[in-house]
């Protein structure tokens, strides 16, 4: 298939209708004290306001669980959270451009939506984990758990240009910003950040929109 490029996916409030990592604390956690902890510290990474790295760190710092747990989270819980008709999206998307998801979540939680959207396992690049006791460590080997332009310059090799990342956060933005993307379509569906969405031109509000952009951008 001649591609005309490739679609950057982020998962958290993209694929996805909300943040994993903070719901995955929600449904399974039972002070609602950290709860709030997190979610706080996701907001602050997502806006700008503190690294990813940082806020990585100090949200799986809070975390006590099993690999087991988070399989069961993603596969009956999470898995009814995608995006309504961003299946119908991929599935078209696919017919023209090479799709990959790029997060900074963890990929026990990615693994089962991408099957469900057709996304091969090999395409998701996103934060690996190893564990100690029943804390969940960051195996950085592959730069995500720094940040997504860190990680992302290990795959450029891979992504045939023009590169188009679509997402909702400043670390999405951020690889348009450093070149490794050379469109950003800020997706504000679930969330609209408003330091995101002054700086782009482009903005969607349904995948529906993502695919007239799309149109408009490459003539598909």
């Amino acid at each position: 298939m001649t591609t005309h490029g490739t679609l950057l996916f982020d998962f958290d409030s993209t694929l996805i209708s909300c943040e994993s990592l903070d719901l995955f604390f929600k449904t399974n956690q039972n002070d609602p004290t950290v709860y709030k902890q997190i979610e706080r510290i996701t907001h602050l990474g997502m806006s700008g306001k503190i690294s990813f790295t940082e806020s990585l760190a100090k949200r799986l710092a809070l975390l006590d669980t099993t690999s087991e747990a988070l399989n069961h989270f993603a596969t009956t819980q999470l898995i009814c959270h995608i995006t309504p008709n961003i299946p119908k999206l991929i599935s078209w998307a696919q017919n023209y451009f090479d799709i990959w998801i790029v997060s900074g979540g963890l990929i026990p939680f990615i693994l089962p939506i991408a099957e469900q959207l057709n996304i091969n396992k090999s395409h998701i690049k996103a934060v690996e984990i190893k564990w100690h006791n029943q804390k969940i460590q960051p195996n950085n080997t592959n730069g995500f758990a720094t940040d997504k332009v860190t990680g992302a310059k290990s795959c450029l090799s891979a992504w045939k240009k023009p590169v188009t990342i679509i997402g909702d956060g400043y670390t999405d933005f951020q690889l348009f910003q450093s070149g490794i993307a050379q469109n950003f379509i800020a997706y504000c569906q679930h969330i609209e950040r408003p330091n995101i969405i002054t700086t782009t031109e482009y903005k969607a509000y349904q995948p529906e929109d993502i695919k007239q952009q799309l149109e408009l951008l490459y003539g598909v």
